[in-house]
């Protein structure tokens, strides 16, 4: 449970915004840069299509279609992260994953000597 516990504070969903999502950003997409430069200028999102219904006036409005999705594109933009606030949050991550692995080093050790030796085992 405490092991549980302390791996339950890395990567919080607080981390995830202060940090804007870069660890997993890094690895699936374009991450925020650090101290300088935008990134996701142009966002794309996969959302319901929209269809047009003609009204009893000859006038059409869009509305959404539950059968279909479409691609969205728009205007967005990452700013870059502070170098200083990442600092700090990294910094804390660093010690809450220490913490987990002391932990898990600990419950490991717990484990491995309940383990019966079969080196006399006939």
């Amino acid at each position: 449970t405490r092991f549980l516990n302390t791996l339950r504070n890395i990567n919080t969903p607080s981390y995830v915004k202060e940090t804007y999502d870069y660890r997993n950003l890094t690895c699936h997409s374009i991450a925020p840069r650090l101290g300088i430069g935008q990134t996701r200028t142009v966002t794309r999102q996969v959302e319901p299509a929209w269809i047009f219904k003609e009204s009893e006036d000859g006038c059409f409005t869009k509305v959404n279609d539950p059968n279909k999705m479409a691609v969205n594109y728009g205007l967005g933009g990452t700013s870059p992260l502070d170098l200083e606030t990442i600092r700090g949050a990294n910094i804390a991550q660093y010690q809450n994953a220490h913490a987990c692995y002391v932990k898990y080093l600990s419950l490991l050790e717990i484990t491995v000597a309940k383990i019966e030796s079969t080196e006399n085992v006939a």
